[in-house]
């Protein structure tokens, strides 16, 4: 059954003509940002042994401590997160015991203890509570009510069932009349008919009555009885055939052409009546009609603007994240999950700024109907974004003490390592000589790629993108290339980051830069990423690298915001065949702000970094200790020290652990005098079965026939050739 929206009202004239729709205008591209100067930061890198050698010094006090357990003394180094100026970072004591070195929590971030008690709690209530379902609660949608589809029909002359279940037929125009004036032979069939059709195709029941006022003039009667009532006045009816001049025609014939009843004519007659016994504007269309059904007083009262700013301030204020793998089938974004929209109210109660918003607040009503209009959001993370170490602990039905005291330190250094970077962030902010990036890998792109049932049963070719996010100026930076460029190892991650930074210290004159990754030793916490450190500070004119790794399970970053556009741009329905299609669909989805700025690697730029390893001290540190190298947290690499690298296994310890990689000669010897040679000399062959795939999709025509050498001609191994295609793994 076909359902018609509502009109909104307007000159019926209007519905006399037609209207031809407004061309949508395609979005222009955005220029490269410009940063603006900053006030310079006080910088220093001397301080080897300080956490944040540029921004802040970290105070460490030795306590003497009683061990509650045992009855022992022992010495306890509490650890305190510095807060910048104009920073909201929330952050606790983390308590070093040493000689042990193992961590104890002097006082937990917030929510955590929620977390760790709700995990203590009875066994009934932890299933009733995963049992619960909290999330945005539904909002009424009017459109979808009944009893308004049902008024849309009815309006629009359609076919409906009342609320008593009666059928009520479709309107159709009734036959002319047959009367003295002949109207019949003054208007075709085809004339009338027009005038059907516009009439119902307002829908709306204002607006009809303003085409019926429109129709209908009132006149003095001409004959008078002597005797007898007399009529007030004289209606005369008009069919709109020619606007300028319309004609005019008999009651009944009016009645029929437009298929209403005389109580709908009575009723416009009736409200022009009494309207104008209550005076008319001037500047007021004299035929509008107002429906005042359903209408009322009884509700004045707006809620004003400062009570919807400050639920959305409120709402903003406890940023809530996106979700990090989920985010190709949701744009949901999530908040803690002990809280829910009482506990919200209740903060939001304690947080609200009467001088700022006034003295009206929301009421629970308004600020969920608020919340739920405006945002999108839920009370749980994902469970495909959950950590596997608070995944395992949210399972355990009675946690043991270690386990408790296992999560607690967990929790404690992801929240240490966000309110680092949130330093090194606010640093970059501050002086533009430092650069604070956070890079990943986005998940393996194929092409072809669409929502066709064949693309998901063959091999594809793979297009990899690395993305390194400038925290700072809010710029996106993608690096990509096929499979037959490269591979994803810590040759491409290196020599992507090589290009990165050498175009910063070229153009931007960066001395400092600051990178955090997660803690993938394939390709990003490997021996060959530390040792392209050391040949960019022997090489080029830059102070200091640091390079820090989030906690394991807790490594979502800022970049994440650029896959996760890129990822719902491609799902629009899309197909794309080609590696350069990618690269134009990444340079164009960001609708706003800068655009992501796309570079295609060739093979010129995919380097064999494997060479700086060679002839030098991989093994042993300063202190004879060997070197876990997928363990270390932060590496930091200065210009007085190009042949040293100074590492934590923990973010949260005072000094650094040293190792010197240049062997002890006589002769001392650059890192590398030379430039690095490329990692290939020709492009990587595809297997023979990926090949084949492609090569039948081109075939079959579902890759179309000008695409089709593309993948032709794409390098491959013969049938039943051994494939030397390397590991992705370097380390």
């Amino acid at each position: 059954m076909e359902v018609l929206q509502q009109c909104q009202p307007q000159d019926v004239s209007e519905d006399l003509t037609s209207h031809d729709p407004q061309n949508l205008h395609a979005p222009t591209a955005t220029p490269p940002h410009n940063s603006s100067d900053q006030d310079s930061h006080v910088h220093n890198d001397s301080e080897i042994g300080a956490n944040i050698p540029s921004n802040s010094n970290l105070e460490l006090v030795s306590t003497e401590t009683q061990d509650q357990t045992e009855g022992t003394p022992g010495t306890s180094v509490v650890f305190h997160l510095p807060i910048a100026e104009n920073m909201s970072i929330a952050s606790d004591d983390i308590v070093i015991d040493s000689p042990t070195s193992s961590l104890s929590i002097a006082s937990v971030p917030s929510g955590v203890e929620s977390e760790v008690s709700s995990c203590r709690s009875p066994i009934s209530s932890r299933i009733s509570e995963r049992r619960k379902k909290m999330g945005k609660i539904r909002t009424r949608n009017e459109k979808d009510w009944k009893d308004l589809k049902r008024k849309a029909l009815k309006n629009a002359g359609k076919k409906h069932t009342t609320r008593k279940g009666a059928e009520i037929i479709e309107k159709v125009m009734r036959d002319p009349c047959n009367c003295m004036k002949k109207c019949a032979e003054k208007i075709t069939h085809e004339e009338k008919e027009s005038i059907f059709k516009k009439f119902w195709t307002i829908a709306d029941h204002e607006r009809q009555w303003e085409f019926i006022a429109k129709c209908i003039t009132e006149s003095k009667p001409k004959r008078i009885k002597a005797s007898g009532p007399n009529r007030s006045r004289t209606n005369v009816y008009r069919l709109p055939i020619d606007p300028k001049d319309p004609m005019v025609v008999c009651r009944l014939m009016f009645l029929n052409t437009l298929s209403i009843s005389e109580k709908m004519i009575r009723t416009v007659l009736n409200k022009q009546s009494n309207r104008s016994d209550e005076g008319n504007d001037e500047n007021q269309n004299p035929f509008k009609i107002t429906d005042m059904r359903g209408r009322h007083n009884n509700r004045p009262h707006k809620l004003p603007d400062s009570v919807h700013n400050s639920v959305k301030d409120h709402i903003n204020s406890l940023t809530p994240i996106e979700s990090h793998y989920c985010r190709k089938s949701t744009s949901k974004k999530y908040l803690d999950g002990h809280l829910s929209y009482t506990r919200l109210h209740q903060e939001y109660l304690i947080w609200y700024d009467t001088e700022k918003y006034g003295n009206q607040k929301a009421t629970f009503r308004q600020y969920s109907d608020i919340v739920n209009t405006n945002f999108n959001i839920g009370f749980h993370s994902p469970k495909k974004d959950q950590c596997d170490k608070c995944h395992t602990y949210a399972n355990l039905l009675i946690p043991t003490e270690d386990q408790e005291r296992d999560h607690k330190i967990h929790l404690a250094l992801k929240d240490a390592a966000r309110a680092i970077k949130d330093l090194d962030k606010a640093a970059s902010q501050n002086d533009p000589s430092i650069i604070t990036a956070c890079f990943d890998m986005q998940k393996v792109l194929n092409c072809p790629h669409g929502e066709v049932s064949v693309f998901y049963y063959k091999r594809r070719l793979n297009i990899y993108n690395l993305t390194v996010f400038d925290m700072a100026n809010k710029l996106g930076f993608c690096y990509m290339w096929d499979e037959t460029i490269g591979k994803k190892g810590a040759n491409e991650i290196g020599s992507a980051l090589f290009r990165f930074m050498r175009s910063n210290i070229l153009a931007e004159g960066v001395k400092h830069f600051r990178f955090w990754s997660d803690n993938c030793s394939g390709q990003n916490r490997n021996r060959i990423i530390f040792a392209l450190y050391q040949y960019i500070i022997d090489h080029y004119n830059i102070e200091s690298i640091t390079h820090r790794f989030l906690e394991v399970g807790h490594t979502q970053n800022e970049g994440d915001s650029v896959h996760s556009v890129i990822e719902r741009a491609s799902h629009k329905g899309r197909v794309i065949y080609t590696p350069q299609q990618w690269f134009n669909l990444i340079r164009w989805a960001k609708t706003s702000g800068d655009p992501y700025r796309v570079t295609e690697l060739t093979q010129d730029d995919i380097l064999d970094l494997r060479t700086l390893l060679d002839g030098r001290n991989w093994l042993k540190n300063d202190d004879g200790e060997k070197v876990m190298w997928n363990k270390i947290k932060e590496i930091y690499v200065k210009k007085e020290m190009p042949d040293t690298i100074h590492y934590k296994y923990d973010l949260s310890c005072e000094e650094y652990k040293i190792i010197k990689t240049a062997k002890k000669t006589r002769s001392k010897k650059k890192i590398v005098t030379s430039e690095i040679k490329k990692a290939h000399t020709s492009l990587l062959k595809l297997n023979y079965d990926k090949y084949k795939d492609l090569v039948g999709m081109c075939e079959s025509k579902v890759i179309p026939e000008e695409f089709a050498n593309l993948f032709k001609d794409l390098p491959h191994y013969e049938r039943n050739a051994i494939n030397t295609y390397e590991t992705d793994d370097d380390e």
